[in-house]
């Protein structure tokens, strides 16, 4: 089942266009974005304007995407003595295939957590959760 998102748009707040260019990138992670035909959610945000031009890419060529949720995925990774929960930027499902994806700046592509990040996780569990990720998708299809 797909969780809902733990923000809010604030109602005197303005929804932006995941498609337009964002003037203050600084400020992105304060912004709530829309204009979504193929996400999940209606209304989503983003930590980079790297990962509002994923969505806007997501928009084109993925069948559906989404942002998920945290805690949507039960999947763990060990850094240092600290086990951490994974959850990915983005899920999306293209024809023959669903992705877990992690867009990066190149100046964020050596740090030792994105290391441990594109570790597999264990394949019963990462199929589980992949098969879940596609039952969601189903079930927010059939109620469109």
């Amino acid at each position: 089942m797909l969780k809902p998102s733990a923000f809010m748009a604030v109602a005197a707040g303005k929804v932006q266009d995941v498609h337009g260019a964002v003037a203050d990138k600084g400020k992105i992670g304060q912004l709530v974005f829309g204009g979504f035909n193929r996400c999940l959610y209606s209304f989503q945000k983003f930590q980079s304007d790297t990962e509002r031009k994923m969505a806007s890419i997501l928009e084109r060529e993925a069948l559906k995407w989404f942002n998920p949720a945290k805690g949507q995925f039960q999947l763990f990774y060990k850094l240092g003595a600290k086990q951490n929960e994974y959850q990915p930027d983005f899920v999306a499902e293209t024809k023959d295939k669903i992705f877990m994806l992690e867009p990066k700046a190149k100046n964020e592509l050596s740090s030792d957590e994105l290391f441990w990040q594109r570790r597999p996780p264990p394949c019963a569990g990462a199929n589980l959760q992949l098969r879940t990720a596609k039952r969601m998708a189903a079930k927010r299809e059939s109620t469109c």
